[in-house]
């Protein structure tokens, strides 16, 4: 048929010619709401970490208040009673005399009786004393609480300079050592423990025993 009016009817488009770049593009408006999404919820994110913060150092700062108030209470109440938490110290540094008791309250109750002294010049074997004359203590020791370490080691002379000596090695015939042993509950032992001292020391000499293991000074007999 031929051209009617100029009419050249619809035109559609080659598929092979499509490409999808050539639709609308909606990324950049996109993009900018996702940059206001990520701002919305960073400042949400800071608001819920201050709040929590907020109630942490609160609640923190609450805390130290009251144990302040506490540390003040428990002050207070010292100033107005200073003895109310300390123990009665033991008693120390008591002084007694030849045949008398020291008593010794720990983890143990030890009973030191110091019965009598003797003195010698020559040991078993027939040596004398190298420093002038050997004083003899005969001793008895009880355990009525706990278990504890008895040894001789426990007694020192102390002469009147103040100078200090440990017992010897030296044996007496028929004096028999203070055995150093464990003493438990309701039992004791009984000894001799010997001294090598010269003869100045013996004058107004004291014994001092050190029963525990910090060698605090307990008390003395005095010669």
């Amino acid at each position: 048929m031929g051209n009617t009016g100029g009419y050249e009817g619809p035109r559609y488009q080659d598929p092979a010619q499509y490409h999808p770049t050539d639709q609308p593009q909606n990324r950049p408006a996109r993009k900018g709401l996702y940059w206001t999404l990520g701002i919305i919820g960073l400042i949400v994110g800071m608001l819920l970490c201050f709040g929590a913060c907020s109630v942490f150092f609160g609640a923190a700062d609450e805390a130290a208040k009251q144990a302040g108030l506490a540390d003040g209470i428990a002050t207070a109440e010292a100033q107005e009673n200073p003895d109310a938490d300390l123990a009665e110290p033991p008693q120390q540094n008591v002084t007694a005399k030849v045949g008398e008791t020291l008593t010794v309250t720990g983890d143990a109750t030890e009973k030191w009786t110091l019965a009598k002294t003797e003195l010698a010049a020559r040991d078993e074997y027939g040596s004398k004393a190298e420093k002038g004359t050997y004083l003899l203590l005969s001793m008895k020791v009880t355990v009525s609480e706990g278990s504890t370490y008895i040894c001789g080691c426990s007694l020192q002379l102390v002469g009147p300079d103040n100078t200090v000596y440990d017992p010897t090695y030296a044996t007496i015939k028929n004096r028999p050592d203070l055995p150093a042993t464990s003493v438990g509950n309701g039992q004791k032992v009984a000894g001799w423990v010997i001294f090598d001292v010269p003869n100045t020391a013996l004058k107004d000499g004291r014994i001092q025993l050190r029963p525990n293991a910090f060698q605090d000074v307990y008390g003395y007999w005095a010669l």
